[in-house]
C-alpha cells in the first residue's frame, strides 16, 4: 500500500513537472521538440474524434463528415509523413550518404572557417577602400576574431561525433518526414550558432548607436522622449546638455560607418542561413497541414465535398411540365486545400518571429532590429 501511494505521488510530481511552463518552453526551444509535440497532438485529436464517432453509431446518429474528414486528413497526413520519412532513410543508407556528407560537411566548415578570419583580416584593413575609424575597427576585428577560434575549438570537439550525428538525423526518418526535416533544421542552427552570435552582437551595437543618435537629434530640437505617455514632448535643455549633447551626436556619428559595415556583411550571413531555415519550416508546416484525404476524396469526386448543384433542362415538349436534372458539382481544388487545410493545434516554433511584409523587413533591418526564423510569433 505505501509503495502504491509513493508510486502515486511520483507520478504526480512528474505530471506537473511536464505540465509547468518551463518545461514547456525549453521542449519547444528546438525545431524537434515543436514537431514531436505537434503530433502528439495530433494523434490526441484523432484519439477524440475517433471516440465521438464511435458514440454517434452507437446512439444512431448521423455521423459528421467534417469529424469524418478531419480525422481522415490528420490520420492521412501522419501516414504519409512517415512514409516519405522511411523513403528518405532508406535512401540515404543505401548510398552510405551520412558518411559522405559527414566528410565534406567537415571539409567545408574547415573551409568557412579559414574565410572567415580572411573576412575580418580584411575588414580590419582598408575594405573597399573604405576610411574607417582604425581603433575601433581593431577592436571589433580581435572581437570577431576570437569568437571564430572558438567557434573552431566547439567543430573540433564535434569532429569525434558528427558522423553518429548525421546517423540519428537518418533514423529519424522512421518518425516521418517532418521529424528528419526539423533535426535538420536543429543541426544546422548548431551549426551556424557563431554566424547567430556575430549577428547579435553587431546587431545590438548598430541599434544602440542609432538610439543614440536619434535622442540626441531630439535633443537639439528642443525635444525628449516620454517614457510613461510613450511620446515625444517639449523639453528646456541647458547649455552643458547641449554641449554634451553635440559630442555624444559627433562620436556616434564619426563610429557608424565602422559598425555599420560590420552589421551589414554579418546580417548577409545571418539572412542565408535564415533563408535556409525558412525553407525547412515551410515544409515542415506543409506536412503538417497539407489535406491528403480531402484531395483524395475530391480526386474520386465524393459526394462528401460537394461545391453546389447544377440544374439542367430535360428535353422539354410543348404541352408538358418542365422536367429538370440535378447534378451535384464537386468543390473546387482551391476549397478543398483552403477548408480542408489541418489546423495547427500547437503554435510551431512560437519562439519565432512571423513572417512579415518585404516593407516590414526592410524596417526592421534598417534600425538593426533582431531579425528571427520566420514562421512563428511576431514579438520582439
Amino acid at each position: 500500500m505505501c509503495n502504491e501511494k509513493v508510486s502515486y505521488d511520483s507520478y504526480i510530481v512528474f505530471f506537473r513537472v511536464v505540465q509547468s511552463k518551463t518545461v514547456q518552453w525549453f521542449v519547444r526551444l528546438p525545431a524537434t521538440g515543436c514537431q514531436l509535440i505537434e503530433r502528439y497532438c495530433h494523434i490526441q485529436y484523432i484519439i477524440t474524434v475517433d471516440k465521438q464517432l464511435k458514440d454517434e453509431q452507437r446512439l444512431q446518429h448521423k455521423t459528421s463528415p467534417k469529424l469524418f474528414i478531419s480525422k481522415g486528413n490528420l490520420l492521412s497526413s501522419i501516414l504519409l509523413d512517415v512514409f516519405l520519412g522511411v523513403v528518405v532513410m532508406m535512401w540515404l543508407f543505401h548510398n552510405d550518404y551520412p558518411k559522405l556528407v559527414s566528410c565534406n560537411l567537415l571539409h567545408v566548415l574547415d573551409v568557412v572557417g579559414n574565410e572567415l578570419q580572411k573576412l575580418l583580416h580584411w575588414l580590419m584593413g582598408v575594405p573597399a577602400g573604405l576610411k574607417l575609424n582604425s581603433q575601433l575597427d581593431e577592436f571589433l576585428g580581435k572581437f570577431f576574431l576570437y569568437h571564430v577560434y572558438l567557434w573552431i575549438g566547439y567543430l573540433n570537439i564535434l569532429r569525434p561525433f558528427m558522423e553518429t550525428i548525421l546517423w540519428s538525423i537518418g533514423l529519424s526518418g522512421c518518425l516521418g518526414l517532418s521529424v528528419f526535416l526539423s533535426l535538420s533544421m536543429d543541426f544546422l542552427s548548431m551549426l551556424t550558432f557563431h554566424i547567430y552570435c556575430f549577428y547579435v552582437y553587431a546587431a545590438r551595437l548598430y541599434c544602440l548607436q542609432l538610439s543614440g543618435l536619434s535622442s540626441c537629434w531630439r535633443l537639439f530640437r528642443g525635444k525628449k522622449w516620454n517614457v510613461l505617455r510613450q511620446r515625444v514632448d517639449s523639453c528646456q535643455y541647458d547649455v552643458d546638455q547641449l554641449f554634451l549633447g553635440t559630442i555624444l551626436f559627433t562620436v556616434l556619428l564619426f563610429l557608424l560607418p565602422t559598425t555599420a559595415l560590420y552589421y551589414v556583411v554579418f546580417t548577409s550571413f545571418r539572412l542565408l542561413v535564415l533563408i535556409l531555415d525558412s525553407v525547412l519550416a515551410k515544409t515542415v508546416t506543409t506536412l503538417n497541414t497539407f489535406p491528403v484525404f480531402s484531395v483524395l476524396l475530391r480526386l474520386f469526386h465524393s459526394d462528401m465535398l460537394a461545391g453546389g448543384v447544377r440544374f439542367n433542362v430535360i428535353q422539354r415538349m410543348e404541352g408538358q411540365p418542365l422536367c429538370l436534372s440535378m447534378q451535384v458539382e464537386p468543390a473546387p481544388y482551391s476549397v478543398v486545400l483552403t477548408e480542408g487545410k489541418i489546423e495547427q493545434l500547437d503554435t510551431w516554433r512560437d519562439h519565432q518571429i512571423h513572417n512579415s511584409s518585404i516593407g516590414g523587413l526592410s524596417r526592421r533591418l534598417l534600425l538593426g532590429h533582431l531579425v528571427y526564423p520566420w514562421g512563428g510569433d511576431s514579438k520582439k
